[in-house]
């Protein structure tokens, strides 16, 4: 990345959540220190140690399988020191909220529906929690996939970076002319 970038950002929340979803081929099944090797051959070994260190710190993961074959990870954190809004900002989640990132679906398997049912499968899981969410404005697939399951569109950021300086300027979707403007130095 060089000197000076931009990024246009989305925060999306769960507000309408759906009933649970069937499926006789997808199966979606938490993180455990028993199956986490299952996403080795689309995730490197340095990311599965990640893992496991988010197992020993109490976030939740996520693994949907697709004929037995896991295809898709995603991570559900409880605390904000996992819930990075572009590069180097950190969202603080309110009270009972948590905050779903780290997700990736095998390239071979995209567009298979296991971003979705896996959502929906946490948000009935978790249905007393609120989970939010990062999405970058230009991945399309995960911002239809999250409308999908009941999550709209609550905050849009733009960042800004120059060197170590970086400006964050959030607009709430859903107060009228609301807008907050916060600088803040590279998080290391």
């Amino acid at each position: 990345m060089g000197p000076f970038s931009i990024e246009n950002a989305f925060i999306v929340e769960a507000i309408n959540a759906m009933p649970k979803w069937h499926s006789s081929e997808l199966r979606v099944e938490r993180i455990s220190k028993s199956n986490i090797n299952d996403a080795l051959w689309f995730n490197n070994e340095e990311t599965l140690k990640e893992f496991e260190r988010f197992i020993e710190i109490g976030h939740i993961g996520y693994y949907c399988y697709l004929n037995e074959v896991c295809i898709f990870r995603t991570w559900i954190f409880t605390d904000s020191n996992q819930c990075f809004v572009g590069q180097n900002f950190i969202y603080k989640l309110k009270p009972l909220e948590y905050f779903s990132a780290w997700s990736e679906t095998a390239s071979d398997y995209r567009g298979k529906g296991a971003f979705s049912f896996t959502l929906n499968h946490i948000l009935n899981e978790l249905n007393e929690n609120h989970i939010s969410a990062f999405i970058d404005s230009k991945n399309i697939g995960s911002i239809k996939g999250t409308k999908k399951v009941g999550f709209v569109i609550t905050q849009k950021y733009f960042l800004f970076r120059l060197y170590r300086l970086r400006i964050q300027v959030r607009y709430y979707h859903h107060s009228k002319n609301k807008f907050n403007l916060s600088l803040r130095s590279v998080i290391h």
